[in-house]
């Protein structure tokens, strides 16, 4: 690995990683929380939060929508 390599790799293990799973929101929810995770208006990657789509990357997990542990269950 080169050097840069390495200092993106030291740096990107300090920082947050983020996951959002939409589970049944209405489309409001969506828009406001995608407005703040899109790079073009916030860039959120200069403060060290990157969105993963993969929840084993990610630190932390941003659910949207409702959501109730028995629906989860079938019989």
């Amino acid at each position: 690995m080169t050097a840069l390599q390495d200092m993106k790799n030291a740096v990107r293990s300090r920082s947050i990683h983020v996951c959002y799973v939409n589970v049944g929101s209405c489309n409001g929810c969506d828009i406001e929380i995608l407005a703040c995770l899109a790079p073009p208006r916030y860039d959120i990657e200069q403060y060290g939060i990157y969105v993963h789509n993969n929840p084993r990357e990610a630190d932390i997990l941003l659910v949207t929508g409702g959501f109730s542990p028995p629906s989860g269950k079938t019989n």
